[in-house]
């Protein structure tokens, strides 16, 4: 062998030669090869970082007693997660990809504006579309859990979305999780839009 000629020896170089060689020929892909390149080439946003104060929906008035916030602070709190559960539990069973959904005016009173709650729609339908749930429909949200951050008025919220695969063949459930942030102005809470 010549100088300054080597063997490949890793062997995500072997994959990424594999994929490419299979990417000229497009019937070879399967679904899940496909996918995998996919992400590979286009990875997902960094999620949005929680703050260190977490609270868990099983525990949460035990883990809020444990904080340094004050009794207006713990309602508000509190407050916010009986607001959550109606906003979740309206999205459940749903087409969210629908016109109906879409147009549903309770869903709309969580955000300051029109355009906030369209970036946020625009948003959770591509990533439930992305995650192949079924009709875009999911079948349970759980919220799993709050990070709050210092001051108490703002809030990530950590919720998991579980639906039926619209893949053939996959008899199994798909989930997401996603992070989203809400954020109180005087005794409001308002859902926050990532940027798209």
């Amino acid at each position: 062998m010549r100088a300054g000629l080597r063997k490949p020896s890793s062997r995500a170089g072997v994959l990424v030669l594999c994929l490419l060689f299979l990417s000229s020929f497009p019937g070879c892909l399967t679904d899940d090869i496909a996918e995998a390149w996919e992400r590979y080439r286009n990875p997902p946003p960094a999620p949005i970082p929680l703050p260190d104060i977490g609270v868990r929906l099983e525990a949460l008035e035990a883990d809020l007693e444990q904080t340094a916030f004050d009794d207006h602070e713990q309602k508000a709190l509190v407050r916010l997660t009986q607001l959550a559960d109606i906003f979740y539990q309206r999205l459940a069973h749903r087409r969210v990809n629908s016109i109906a959904t879409f147009e549903d005016p309770a869903l709309r009173e969580f955000f300051h504006s029109e355009e906030a709650f369209a970036d946020y729609y625009a948003d959770l339908v591509q990533k439930l579309d992305y995650e192949h749930f079924e009709a875009n429909r999911p079948t349970e949200i759980e919220l799993v859990s709050l990070h709050i951050e210092e001051t108490g008025d703002r809030v990530v919220a950590v919720v998991e979305f579980v639906g039926n695969n619209a893949r053939p063949l996959r008899f199994w459930s798909v989930d997401y999780a996603r992070r989203d942030v809400w954020e109180r102005t005087g005794d409001r809470w308002w859902i926050i839009p990532g940027k798209l």
